[in-house]
C-alpha cells in the first residue's frame, strides 16, 4: 500500500509541477489573454473611451451616500476594488519589483492588458 502512495504522489507531484510551472501557465494565462483580446477585436483599446465614461460618468468629489437608486458605478467599483486588492497583491508586486527589476512591471502591465478582454 505505502508504494502505491508513493507512486501516486509523485505522479500527482509531476502533474502539479507541469501545471504550475512557469512555460504552461504563462502560455495558458497570455494565450487565453490574446485568445480573447483577438476574439473581441481589441476590446480593451475601442471600448476604453465607453467604460472611462460609464465608471466617471457621474463622478463627484464630495463623496456622496448611496441614494434610493443604488450605488455609482464608481462607488461599486471602489468597493469591488477595496475587497480584492490586499496585502498580497502589495507584497506581490513589491517582490516582483525587487527580485526582477523594472522588467516585472513591464510584463505585469503586458499580463494586465491580455487579461482586461476576460474579465
Amino acid at each position: 500500500m505505502q508504494n502505491f502512495l508513493d507512486k501516486l504522489t509523485a505522479t500527482i507531484d509531476a502533474i502539479n509541477s507541469f501545471l504550475w510551472g512557469p512555460y504552461f501557465l504563462i502560455a495558458l494565462l497570455c494565450g487565453t489573454g490574446a485568445y480573447f483580446t483577438a476574439r473581441l477585436h481589441l476590446v480593451q483599446i475601442f471600448k476604453f473611451k465607453m467604460g472611462a465614461r460609464k465608471l466617471f460618468g457621474n463622478f463627484s468629489l464630495h463623496g456622496e451616500a448611496a441614494g434610493k437608486s443604488g450605488m455609482s458605478s464608481f462607488q461599486a467599483v471602489a468597493t469591488a476594488i477595496a475587497a480584492q486588492v490586499g496585502t498580497g497583491n502589495l507584497v506581490g508586486a513589491s517582490t516582483a519589483l525587487v527580485m526582477g527589476g523594472p522588467g516585472a512591471i513591464f510584463w505585469m502591465w503586458c499580463a494586465a492588458f491580455l487579461g482586461m478582454a476576460t474579465n
